[in-house]
C-alpha cells in the first residue's frame, strides 16, 4: 500500500508539466464584480480620469464646471493614490485570478458554508458610529506578508474584503469592503485608510484615518458616495495624513441627469487657522458637462439613502480613551479582529483525506 502511494506522488508530479494540479477540477466562483455598477452609474464627466476606466475616450472640462466638483473629480476619479475605482478595479482582478485557480483545481473552502463578519460601530447616515456592516466569507487568501483577501457568497450576494497593512509606509495601510449582488448590478463599497506605524510613532494625535463608502446602481443608473477624514493640512513638519482633500466631510448623490454634492470641500488646515465648523455647500450641476444647475436637484438628489454615511471630520475625529474613534474603529477593521476562522484558499479539495 505505502509503495502505491508513492509510486501514485512520483506519477502526479511528472504530469506537473502538462497538468494544473493533479487534484480534481473546479468551476468558476461566480463571485460578482464590484466596479462595473460603479462605473457604469458615474457619468464620464467625472471617472474619465480614472485610471480603471483609462479606455474611455477623455471628457474635457467646458470651462464652466463647478469648482467643488473638479476638486473631487481631481481627488477620487484621477489616476493617483486616491482613485478608488482603479482600486476596486485590482480587488476584482485579484478575484479573478483565484477564480481561474478554482477552474484548474478545485478548493475545499468554495464549497463551505460562509461565516458572518459583523462589523459594528460604523458611521452611519446621523453622523454617529452606530452603524453596522455585515460581511459573509468561506475563504482566505494570504496574498503577502501584509496583504490578506477574504470573500464569500451567501442570500445571492457576494462579499470581498481587502486588508493591508504595512508599517513602513511604503504601501497604505487600507482596507477595501465590497458587496455585490450576483448579477453585479448592484455594489456598496468601504475604502478605509490610517497612518502607518512608523509616521504614528506611538504618538496619538497623529492616529487620523480617512474614509470613503460608494454605491453605484447599473441598472438605475445612480450612485452615492460619502468621505471624509481627519488628516490635517499644516506646515512641515506637523502635517498629519491621511488627507483627501475634502476631509471636512462631503456627499455625493447621481442620477442620469444631475450630480449633487454637499459638504466642505476642503481638508482641515492646521497651518492657515482653518476648521471644518462652517456650513454646508451644496452643489448640484449637469451629468453631462457639470455645469452649474441651480436648484435641478431639489427633491431629486438631494436627500440620500438610510446606507449612505455622513462621513465628516467632526464625527470621526471624536476622541474615545485619547484616541480618535474613526482610527480605532479602521484599525479594527484593517486588522481583521472578529473575522471567523476560514479554510486556506489554497486547500484543495479532498486534500487531507
Amino acid at each position: 500500500m505505502r509503495f502505491f502511494l508513492v509510486f501514485s506522488a512520483l506519477v502526479c508530479l511528472s504530469l506537473i508539466p502538462f497538468l494544473a494540479s493533479c487534484g480534481s477540477s473546479g468551476s468558476s466562483l461566480g463571485v460578482g464584480e464590484l466596479l462595473p455598477p460603479v462605473s457604469a452609474s458615474v457619468p464620464t464627466t467625472l471617472s474619465s480620469g480614472s485610471a480603471a476606466v483609462s479606455s474611455r475616450a477623455v471628457v474635457h472640462r467646458s470651462g464652466r464646471e463647478v469648482s467643488q466638483l473638479t476638486t473631487i473629480k481631481e481627488r477620487f476619479f484621477t489616476s493617483g493614490p486616491t482613485d478608488f475605482m482603479n482600486r476596486v478595479k485590482s480587488v476584482d482582478d485579484r478575484l479573478k485570478s483565484l477564480s481561474g485557480r478554482n477552474v484548474e483545481t478545485a478548493r475545499t473552502c468554495v464549497s463551505e458554508a460562509a461565516q458572518a463578519w459583523e462589523i459594528t460601530g460604523m458611521p452611519d447616515k446621523d453622523g454617529t458610529m452606530t452603524g453596522t456592516f455585515t460581511m459573509y466569507f468561506s475563504c482566505s487568501e494570504t496574498v503577502s506578508d501584509n496583504l490578506t483577501l477574504y470573500f464569500g457568497k451567501k442570500d445571492g450576494y457576494s462579499y470581498v474584503a481587502e486588508l493591508q497593512i504595512d508599517d513602513t509606509g511604503e504601501t497604505p495601510t487600507i482596507a477595501v469592503l465590497g458587496k455585490v449582488d450576483d448579477n453585479s448590478t448592484v455594489s456598496e463599497v468601504w475604502q478605509i485608510i490610517i497612518n502607518s506605524a512608523d509616521k504614528v510613532n506611538g504618538d496619538n494625535s497623529k492616529k487620523r484615518s480617512a474614509w470613503l463608502y460608494v454605491k453605484g446602481n447599473s441598472t438605475t443608473k445612480t450612485f452615492e458616495m460619502a468621505s471624509g477624514a481627519t488628516g490635517t493640512l499644516a506646515t512641515s513638519p506637523n502635517e498629519v495624513e491621511p488627507f483627501t482633500g475634502v476631509g471636512c466631510g462631503v456627499r455625493m448623490n447621481i442620477n442620469e441627469t444631475h450630480v449633487y454634492t454637499v459638504g466642505l470641500y476642503t481638508d482641515f488646515n492646521q497651518s492657515a487657522g482653518g476648521d471644518c465648523s462652517a456650513a454646508d455647500v451644496p452643489v448640484c450641476a449637469t451629468a453631462t458637462d457639470l455645469e452649474d444647475a441651480t436648484t435641478a436637484c431639489d427633491g431629486v438628489l438631494d436627500t440620500f439613502s438610510d446606507s449612505t454615511p455622513a462621513l465628516t471630520w467632526e464625527s470621526l475625529s471624536t476622541a474615545v480613551g485619547g484616541v480618535e474613534r474613526g482610527y480605532t474603529k479602521a484599525l479594527a477593521i484593517i486588522s481583521g479582529t472578529g473575522i471567523p476562522t476560514l479554510t486556506d484558499f489554497n486547500t484543495s479539495a479532498g486534500e487531507g483525506n
